[in-house]
């Protein structure tokens, strides 16, 4: 990507879904520029308007100004070249650093990573110019990101200013990642370890031993929860007897128990019977061995693996959250390979985190079970590749727990001037609407939307576009959402056929469908079966219901008229939200002499949209 050569301008660049600050990470780029001013910030922010934040141009690098929690990498090249990272929402007081003023109109590029450590909650910046002399370090310390910007996610991007003077400043070769989480963690820590349930197995060098004892149920859970988005883990695992059972399951679980949670043993696996939302891999070793993916808390039946069991077996999980699918890879030397997808919506059933580990089961028979070389990898953020590109133009591409960049069509919003070339690809400037929802139901007294519909009506802008809704703030994003009775609070956006998102509408009202109780009527002046005007009074009708009439049979109607003769009236309120009462019917009367125009009393005066 390039920010432009002009003056006194600002502009940013954010991916805009949030990525994970809540574990160690790093950031790795490539950056250059021209003579000139001022500079570029890489920043963490929760503004109220994330993809839209912009600070100041000239010294404020597009970053100082932004309204909200912000931190920012600052580099300048203004002056004396340096660069600094911020907490406080400023500029200036940077580091000098010799490879900057050494970039100045050559054309070269430098490499600057990033690395943060969220244990010891230090950021460490390193750049590299190619040549030993020119490469510089610096950690910062008490860089506590949660804290910092109020949240375990934070929208990531660049932004860049020119004052007086302008630059051409380029940005290539970004890859956001998180690193792989080993399983050889024997204690817990700040850092995450490992919680054993059971009695029997134990973590010894790297791996995971159950060892062969009969009638047991184990669990064995990482102790920090871990994303249900775009994931990858990996291990071995080895399952070795003479009459070999049950077997082993590698779990995702939400449970009332957390970490402390256990199935029942034998065929159960030690994952049937645990409460609470699951979905595990299970590895069946007993007499047809084989795996299934469970969703329901299920063993059920297996697909056949029957090299399972007597040797070292490696298995790699994919999942792809955008696709909806996780994909199981089982291989052993010696024979062909066996790979399964499922269609699965983790994040419907497990919420946008859930603790990973695994659990096993033996009954009259059992098995010694080991899992080593364990890694789990969140891809939470993006990367670019510029290998393929014509001009060393990078084709960007996204590593993300939430969709695809670039060759799917997912967006960077950009904010103020930026020029971006993807030779590989294409740029997409023209995002669908944001969807227009629709929802009938009356308004309460505070402006709350009151209503009985549990979807919205939401008109696509083109065929071929879906809708996907969030109800945490723009965080997570699903293809299905209803709503619940009383508050609900919902994001909702439209992705079209090339899979960029538009911006989002917040909808927020109260879902009722509780049909409110029958009006009372009674009919004034009422002698026997006649009255002489034919006037209704009508009683516990709801704050802000409407009442309906229907006489001798006609249509219902929000005014009442009484006429002449035998009146067979019935009555009925609907409440704010659309839900209509039982019917009231009024003992038939007749009228003597009525009185024009409406009338009732004894009801509120109401209005429905």
């Amino acid at each position: 990507a390039t920010f432009a050569n002009r003056t006194n301008a600002a502009a940013a660049a954010w991916y805009p879904t949030p990525v994970r600050i809540s574990q160690d990470f790093s950031v790795t780029f490539r950056y250059r520029h021209t003579n000139g001013a001022d500079g570029m910030a890489l920043v963490f922010q929760n503004a109220a308007s994330p993809t839209a934040a912009l600070g100041g141009a000239g010294g404020s690098l597009g970053y100082a100004g932004i309204a909200g929690p912000k931190v920012g990498y600052l580099v300048n090249i203004f002056g004396t070249p340096g660069t600094r990272f911020d907490t406080t929402g400023s500029t200036g007081n940077y580091n000098e650093v010799k490879a900057l003023k050494d970039l100045e109109g050559t054309g070269n590029w430098i490499t600057i990573t990033l690395t943060y450590d969220a244990e010891a909650k230090t950021l460490t910046e390193r750049i590299d110019p190619g040549y030993q002399l020119g490469r510089y370090e610096k950690t910062y310390e008490n860089i506590d990101l949660v804290k910092l910007l109020g949240s375990s996610t934070a929208t990531f991007g660049y932004t860049a200013a020119s004052g007086w003077y302008g630059a051409k400043q380029e940005i290539q070769s970004l890859v956001f990642d998180s690193p792989a989480v080993p399983l050889p963690l024997d204690a817990a820590g700040s850092r995450g370890g490992w919680q054993l349930n059971g009695g029997v197995q134990r973590l010894a060098a790297g791996t995971l031993v159950i060892p062969d004892r009969t009638n047991t149920a184990t669990s064995t859970w990482f102790e920090r929860p871990v994303t249900t988005a775009n994931f990858e883990a990996s291990f071995v695992y080895e399952a070795q007897g003479s009459r070999p059972a049950d077997g082993l399951a590698f779990v995702l679980q939400r449970s009332t128990a957390g970490l402390a949670a256990i199935g029942t043993s034998g065929n159960g696996l030690g994952y049937t019977g645990m409460p609470g939302p699951k979905v595990g891999l299970l590895f069946n070793i007993f007499d047809k061995p084989g795996v299934r993916l469970d969703t329901g808390g299920e063993t059920g039946s297996f697909e056949s693996v029957p090299w399972l069991v007597g040797g070292p077996v490696s298995v790699r999980l994919v999942h792809d959250s955008a696709a909806g699918t996780l994909t199981a890879t089982l291989s052993r030397a010696g024979y062909a390979p066996f790979t399964k997808t499922w269609n699965v919506d983790l994040s419907t059933i497990l919420g946008s985190q859930a603790f990973m580990g695994f659990t096993s089961g033996t009954g009259d028979l059992a098995a010694t079970q080991t899992i080593r070389g364990f890694t789990f990898r969140d891809h939470g953020g993006i990367a670019s590749d510029d290998r393929s590109a014509v001009n060393a133009s990078p084709t960007v591409r996204l590593w993300s727990s939430f969709g695809s960049i670039g060759a799917s069509g997912d967006e960077i919003a950009i904010r103020g001037v930026l020029e971006a070339r993807a030779p590989n690809g294409s740029i997409h400037t023209n995002p669908p609407p944001a969807p227009a929802a629709a929802m009938v139901g009356g308004t309460r007294r505070d402006g709350m939307l009151v209503t009985n519909q549990r979807t919205l009506s939401v008109p696509l802008a083109a065929p071929g576009n879906r809708l996907v809704y969030s109800t945490n703030g723009g965080r997570t994003w699903r293809r299905t959402w209803r709503a619940a009775e009383g508050l609900n609070d919902v994001l909702v956006a439209q992705i079209d056929a090339r899979g960029i998102r538009s911006a989002h509408t917040r909808h927020r009202f109260v879902l009722d469908t509780k049909k409110p109780a029958a009006a009372s009527v009674t009919v004034l002046d009422r002698m026997g079966r006649t009255s002489r005007t034919g006037r209704l009074r009508v009683t516990g009708v709801e704050r802000g219901s409407q009442v309906e009439y229907s006489v001798n049979g006609g249509a219902w109607g929000a005014v009442y008229t009484p006429v002449p003769g035998r009146m067979v009236v019935l009555v009925r309120q609907i409440d704010l939200a659309g839900n209509v009462s039982r019917t009231t019917r009024v003992p038939v009367f007749r009228v003597v002499a009525p009185s024009n125009g409406s009338q009732t009393t004894g009801g509120p005066a109401t209005r429905r949209r």
